[in-house]
């Protein structure tokens, strides 16, 4: 494999799991309390 196939590769693999990363992350989070507790507002 050539040094610009693998550095394709690279790429095509990383901006997947960054498409994953955010589809997650635009997800609802779960709400375990901690990011009220760091936010300093209390739980209505």
């Amino acid at each position: 494999m050539s040094g610009d196939m693998a550095i394709e590769l690279n790429h095509q693999g990383w901006m997947k799991a960054e498409e994953e990363r955010a589809r997650r992350a635009a997800e609802s989070p779960v709400d375990d309390g901690a990011s009220l507790t760091a936010s300093g507002t209390e739980r209505p």
